[in-house]
């Protein structure tokens, strides 16, 4: 029942945020490729394409959309984001990758641009808030569960935001070779 949301950025400006229902796995590649054909220089590298990877779906839009990059290397560079995974850069202050990727995206948004007028958009980023751990030592971004009670959907639009706001860190780490 869920939207399939779709960001594209390019430096600090999101240029389109968008959501689309009933996608298949290959409807998700699709998607993918046409948004990169439409949006990439003809002497530009590879874009960087972020899926989340989290639950039954997710692990199968992104097997699907990786396996066609490996076969396609100079389409597009894609990584898989489990926001469900332990946090790995911030680790001594957030729980989860997802609690990074809201400290990311806060972080950005003072530096970047949104579409404007998109008001589920709008919805999904401010309802947020950060709270803490059972222990109270590690920062904690509201639970999506929290999300989908209040807003009576998925925040899809700005999950897909803040994934095109995110770098992963392999990225660096292939430039620093």
């Amino acid at each position: 029942g869920d939207e399939s949301g779709f960001a594209t950025r390019r430096g600090v400006d999101m240029m389109r945020v968008f959501a689309e229902r009933g996608l298949t796995a290959a409807g998700h590649l699709i998607r993918i490729r046409e948004l990169v054909a439409e949006n990439r220089g003809p002497d530009e590298m590879p874009p960087i394409v972020i899926v989340d990877r989290d639950g039954s779906v997710g692990a199968e839009v992104y097997g699907t959309i990786k396996a066609y990059a490996n076969d396609h290397p100079h389409e597009f560079v894609v990584y898989g984001f489990r926001g469900s995974d332990n946090a790995r850069r911030l680790a001594d202050l957030f729980d989860t990758t997802r609690d990074e990727l809201w400290n990311n995206g806060a972080q950005w948004v003072k530096l970047g641009s949104l579409p404007r007028n998109d008001e589920k958009l709008k919805e999904d980023l401010h309802f947020f808030e950060w709270g803490s751990d059972i222990h109270g030592r590690k920062m904690k971004a509201t639970p999506k569960k929290e999300f989908r009670k209040e807003l009576q959907r998925s925040p899809d639009r700005g999950d897909a935001a803040l994934l095109a706001m995110w770098e992963p860190s392999e990225v660096h780490r292939d430039e620093e070779r």
